[in-house]
Formats: C-alpha cells, sequence, structure tokens
C-alpha cells in the first residue's frame, strides 16, 4: 500500500497542510456555534422576562377593569349633581308654602 501523502498548500509566508486547515476552520464552526448557543440563552432569558412583565401587565389591566366595574355600579346607585340641586329648590318651595299656610 502506498503512503498516504499529505497535500500542503504553498503560500509565500508557510506552508499550511489540508489537515492544519481542516483543524483552523472546524475550531471556527466551534467558536461559531458557542456564540451562537450563548446568544440563544440571552435571548430565552430575555422572553422570559418579557412574559413575565406582560403578566403583570395583565394583572394589572385586570385590576384597573374590576375597579372600573365596581365604579360603574356606585355610579348607578348615586344621584346626579344637577338633581340633587333641582330635589334641593323643589324641596325649598315646598317648605315656603307649608311655612306661609302655617301662619
Amino acid at each position: 500500500m502506498a503512503q498516504k501523502k499529505i497535500k500542503k498548500i504553498k503560500s509565500k509566508k508557510s506552508e499550511i497542510t489540508l489537515e492544519d486547515l481542516a483543524i483552523i476552520i472546524q475550531q471556527g464552526f466551534e467558536e461559531a456555534r458557542n456564540e451562537n448557543e450563548k446568544r440563544f440563552v440571552k435571548l430565552e432569558q430575555g422572553q422570559a422576562k418579557l412574559e413575565q412583565g406582560q403578566a403583570k401587565l395583565e394583572q394589572g389591566q385586570a385590576k384597573l377593569e374590576q375597579g372600573q366595574e365596581e365604579i360603574k355600579l356606585r355610579m348607578c346607585n348615586v344621584a346626579y349633581r344637577i338633581d340633587i340641586i333641582d330635589l334641593q329648590k323643589r324641596l325649598q318651595k315646598v317648605e315656603d308654602i307649608v311655612l306661609k299656610k302655617k301662619k
């Protein structure tokens, strides 16, 4: 069997074998993969924070809606200011009539 010859790439500065080049490329891919994994973890953490924030906002919105409903219920049982003024005027007239009759 013939011994395998390793091809060499010649350049002006140095000689790099294909095996060395393959190792360099593999290391580059490993570094890129590690960087992507770190970024992915950061993205997942950011997404988790966003989801927590959204849940808090939804809880706050539910509280506001409940408070709004309570205010609406209270307002249904409250006479409007105009009605109160009108009733005061009418009461005053009735009192004036009653007091005149007593004299």
